[in-house]
Order: C-alpha cells, then sequence, then structure tokens
C-alpha cells in the first residue's frame, strides 16, 4: 500500500504469527510498531489532503497538544494495559464523536 510493506506482526507477541504472515526477507530490517504506525499515518493524511478519504482526528482528543495522557476531563481514561480506554473513556470519545461523524455526513449530503 502506497510503499508500505513491513511487518505487521511482531515476535513479541501474540504467541503465533496471524494468518498469511510472511517473514521478513533475509537482511530486512525489524520496524517497531510506532515507526509503522506513523508511516500509515502519514499515508492517511496525505490521502486526506488529496480528498480521497475524511479522517476524525481522535488524537487531538485524547491527547492534547500531542501529549499521551491517562486522562480525559480530568478523569482516568485508560484501562490498565495505559493503551486501551476504559468504560469512561469509551463514553467521553462516544459523546465527542458522535457530532463529529454527524457533521461529515451533512457535509457529504451538501455535496
Amino acid at each position: 500500500m502506497n510503499g508500505i510493506s513491513e511487518i505487521w506482526w511482531e515476535p513479541y507477541g501474540p504467541d503465533t504469527p496471524p494468518p498469511g504472515y510472511q517473514a521478513p526477507l533475509p537482511g530486512q530490517p525489524f520496524v517497531g510498531s510506532k515507526h509503522k504506525a506513523d508511516a500509515l499515518n502519514k499515508v492517511r493524511l496525505d490521502l486526506a489532503k488529496e480528498g480521497a478519504i475524511n479522517i476524525v482526528d481522535l488524537q487531538k482528543f485524547v491527547s492534547p497538544k500531542g501529549v499521551y495522557s491517562d486522562q480525559i476531563k480530568g478523569k482516568p481514561a485508560r484501562d490498565t494495559d495505559l493503551s486501551h480506554f476504559n468504560d469512561y473513556g469509551y463514553r467521553q470519545i462516544t459523546k465527542w464523536m458522535v457530532p463529529q461523524l454527524e457533521k461529515l455526513v451533512k457535509q457529504k449530503q451538501q455535496q
């Protein structure tokens, strides 16, 4: 996909590779998850700039100013793994995201 053909399963988990997993080519360097996610996000942003896709940027809501936060509106919003959200976090995200999606639908209907 647009030049991104990295390994998406990583040796530290899950215990077995997903179906269709292909081992890296000999000499292919390991590329960590953050780097791969950043590269994929750049592709998505480029597509959005071209008008090919729309993006609702959850990152701006859950991590203001681009800084990780485990809280939303001053209350704990992350699960114990500090990555996924807890029930409170998902409720807050839903309250924020539904209007974003409704606005996007209205824009599309007007085109």
